[in-house]
């Protein structure tokens, strides 16, 4: 049975389609969790919405790299059509900043491509505190 902390994750992001690989379908059962990817073309999101839905498929990483399959690929995948999707926008912005978030991206890619968990779990963390600062530097 699918983690209970982990599926809302999963299922939050079907509410709008970004990236070039968004839209993910996830179908639950007692027994398993299905997680399809599917290539829709690149829709840009706003920087505002595209960063806590970030940081929250992010924040189950570690959960999933445990758990073994391939819906931390999933998760990631949707992690960075998100960041994709906002079309550099940060990079306008807050120039370090954005490479402080690029980092924490690679970071996470690395922990889920060699399953550490506990390197996902610090560079969500890492991610979060980056967000903040963006979010207080630049409100609204």
């Amino acid at each position: 049975m699918p983690n209970p902390r982990v599926l809302p994750i999963l299922i939050a992001p079907l509410m709008f389609v970004v990236g070039s690989c968004a839209s993910t379908v996830v179908e639950t059962s007692e027994s398993s969790t299905t997680v399809t990817v599917v290539d829709v073309g690149t829709v840009a999101v706003p920087l505002i919405d595209a960063l806590p839905r970030m940081v929250a498929l992010a924040d189950g990483l570690g959960d999933l790299i445990v758990e073994g399959g391939s819906a931390d690929d999933a998760a990631l995948e949707q992690i960075q059509a998100l960041w994709d999707g906002t079309d550099d926008a940060m990079n306008d912005i807050d120039p370090p900043l954005f490479r402080e978030v690029e980092h924490q991206l690679e970071l996470i890619d690395i922990a889920v491509q060699k399953k550490r968990p506990a390197d996902a779990d610090k560079a969500t963390r890492n991610l979060q505190v980056v967000i903040d600062t963006y979010t207080e530097r630049h409100p609204g």
